[in-house]
């Protein structure tokens, strides 16, 4: 390896070997061929500069609806999500099957992996596929990041009302994507 003062050479690693602390798993790691990866740590190490990248991260989760914050005798034979999150932006994506749309009552709400910016618009995406709601169409729902909270609102395009319970079957299916920027 070879490290100069006046910029001429600079770092260089060997194909396969890796820059970074042995006690962490933060690293760079130049492979064959000059392809880099970078590996960030598990857990972020949050950094006050406003243009450093200190978060990297990919997953799962369960995304779950309730109606008017309840969640009673609602089942799901589908009920899968992903995620990928670089800095403060998040990319989600998932199914949602329902068996079953309980007996609870009120405006829909389903939830997402990370807590979204406290603004007027911190992501917005209508449905990629929809099936078996009462009175919409995929193309006609949309869903809307609530400010400060883990959750987006369902609303219906054509009039920009909540949708409820009543909007949904036992039977309801649909597939989404957003993209919000997270706190």
């Amino acid at each position: 390896m070879a490290i100069t003062l006046d910029g001429t050479e600079g770092i260089q690693i060997p194909d396969g070997k890796t820059l970074g602390s042995t006690s962490d798993s933060d690293s760079i790691t130049i492979a064959a061929g000059g392809v880099t990866k970078i590996a960030f740590a598990a857990t972020q190490s949050a950094s006050s500069g406003a243009n450093v990248l200190d978060d990297y991260e990919e997953g799962t989760y369960t995304p779950a609806l309730t109606f008017g914050g309840g969640s009673t005798g609602i089942a799901y034979g589908t009920q899968e999500g992903i995620y990928t999150k670089i800095g403060r932006i998040c990319y989600v994506g998932g199914r949602v099957t329902l068996t079953n749309k309980g007996s609870s009552s009120g405006d829909a709400v389903m939830t997402i992996p990370f807590t979204t910016a406290a603004s007027a618009n911190a992501g917005q995406a209508n449905l990629a596929y929809g099936t078996n709601f009462s009175t919409y169409t995929a193309a006609g729902v949309t869903f809307a990041a609530a400010q400060g909270a883990a959750t987006v609102m369902i609303y219906g395009i054509d009039n920009g009302s909540s949708l409820t319970n009543s909007h949904f079957n036992n039977n309801t299916d649909f597939i989404f994507t957003l993209t919000y920027m997270t706190a």
